[in-house]
């Protein structure tokens, strides 16, 4: 494996674990039920613990678009920030012995994979499921081509955030 792919599959990662910590941020801070900054724009700034440019990375807005009551509702909606996560992901498959859609199986799936990006690089999230089909461990893995997937450790992996990102999906069979 040369060093430039192993290189350019590792930020491929890298990249990826920062938007998915950015959206994980939103939909933690849209579920946040004492926070009154989603609740009126005009006093965002007095009330609001997350300022729009730390809320930039994942969110698909630049610091300015914040200066919109609607585009700060929407950041603040939890419908909207989930299915933010729902439409990053390509494809969904569950498994027990072998890989199915959710749905399909015919069996209680004990693994899931989240196929977050394809080609050169790839990237995904690998899951186990608990006993009533929920995420209960995720890890992200990354690929370029001719390389194996690989586990990320880089130093802005978090278990937590995938947990919370892959919890935004439907896994039982």
């Amino acid at each position: 494996m040369s060093t430039e792919h192993a290189d350019h599959a590792y930020e491929n990662a890298r990249m990826g674990m920062a938007s998915i910590l950015g959206m994980v941020q939103r939909l933690e801070h849209a579920q946040d039920q004492d926070s009154d900054c989603g609740k009126d724009f005009d006093t965002q700034a007095e009330h609001c613990p997350i300022t729009p440019e730390e809320s930039e990375a994942g969110s698909g807005w630049g610091a300015s678009d914040f200066t919109l009551p609607e585009i700060w509702d929407e950041y603040h909606d939890q419908e909207q920030a989930e299915q933010h996560i729902q439409e990053d992901a390509l494809s969904i498959e569950v498994r027990d012995n072998e890989w199915a859609t959710p749905g399909q199986a015919g069996y209680s799936p004990t693994q899931f994979q989240i196929l977050l990006t394809t080609g050169g690089p790839a990237l995904r999230i690998m899951g186990e499921l608990d006993e009533h089909q929920e995420p209960r461990r995720a890890w992200l893995e990354y690929q370029d081509w001719g390389t194996p997937w690989t586990e990320y450790h880089g130093d802005n992996a978090s278990q937590d955030a995938l947990l919370a990102y892959s919890l935004c999906f439907y896994f039982a069979a």
